[in-house]
């Protein structure tokens, strides 16, 4: 019938307004979801940057330690009171580094202070965890040059040779520098393989909250290696040289789609309740419409056959 159509386009409509904001809506939460990732990769971005910068600010203290005629001279044959007041005085204290070593020519620990601690377990752990660092600055030393011919090629004698690694002692991380010593004037001051310097700073909660203070960077601290990430804390596992997970560092993510969600959900929720109920309620009067026709049809029908006083069927009926 005719008066079916209207009904009709009026229940698409009502099934296209809820079907629509519907797609919107998911379209929305696929947004916010979007915008999280996005911010917590560039978080972790900055964090990785952060690792970084730490790690070239200890080298550069190292190069400009270890590269030095006085240094060179009195580490070649390791001058223990020379190392106590320099390296186990100055370089700690002046660089606010927990621990230095000296590597001699034979690749032995000769002098190391953690702390103002000259021995302990802690020292022979963090000892033990340069010896890769030390394997990789005498490989690379092989390859140099001897230095006078550095000199007369015009390389000169600062070429760094740093290697550089995160290890965990017990629960602590340190960042590990260790530089090869060089003179910066005279040549022959060294024969044969030279000392080396290892110098490690702990990431402990001042480093934390120096990261968190300059990349705005909430709750950050140090988890277990193995840990893994929720909806509100995200996670970086650090790695050492040879891509071992020794610890991660979790903090709480920024979530700018949460917070867009927050202030919109409700009011598409609300829309879309709006949408439906007004949906039920067509649905319900086209309902009413509808069996109201048919009603009528039938009655209209009746009459036409039958006498309107007997309600006997007339000659249209027969």
């Amino acid at each position: 019938m005719r008066v079916l159509k209207p009904i009709k386009r009026l229940t698409l409509l009502a099934v296209v307004g809820v079907v629509i904001p519907g797609i919107l809506l998911a379209g929305v939460v696929a947004l916010a979801s979007q915008a999280d990732t996005r911010s917590r990769e560039r978080q972790e971005h900055l964090l990785v940057h952060g690792f970084d910068m730490k790690r070239e600010d200890v080298a550069r203290v190292a190069f400009g330690y270890s590269v030095r005629d006085v240094s060179a001279k009195n580490l070649s044959e390791l001058n223990i009171e020379w190392a106590r007041l320099n390296v186990g005085g100055f370089l700690l204290q002046a660089n606010k580094f927990e621990f230095a070593a000296v590597v001699r020519a034979n690749n032995q620990v000769g002098y190391a202070n953690h702390n103002g601690r000259e021995s302990g377990a802690d020292i022979d752990l963090l000892a033990s965890a340069t010896a890769p660092l030390v394997a990789k600055i005498r490989e690379r030393e092989r390859q140099l040059a001897p230095l006078a011919e550095r000199v007369a090629s015009g390389d000169g004698l600062a070429s760094p040779v740093q290697e550089s690694n995160l290890v965990r002692v017990g629960g602590d991380l340190y960042a590990i520098m260790a530089t090869l010593v060089q003179p910066d004037e005279t040549p022959d001051l060294i024969s044969g393989p030279a000392p080396i310097v290892v110098v490690g700073e702990e990431l402990n909660a001042d480093f934390l909250k120096s990261l968190s203070d300059a990349y705005l960077i909430d709750g950050l601290r140090l988890a277990p290696p193995g840990s893994r990430p929720t909806a509100d804390r995200a996670l970086l596992d650090l790695t050492d040289a040879s891509g071992r997970k020794i610890m991660a560092i979790e903090w709480a993510p920024e979530r700018p789609g949460h917070a867009m969600l927050a202030v919109a959900l409700p009011l598409m929720l609300a829309y879309i309740a709006l949408l439906v109920g007004l949906a039920i309620m067509f649905q319900l009067r086209a309902r009413r419409v509808v069996q109201s026709l048919i009603a009528r049809e039938k009655s209209a029908l009746h009459l036409a056959y039958h006498d309107p006083l007997t309600g006997m069927p007339n000659r249209a009926l027969v």
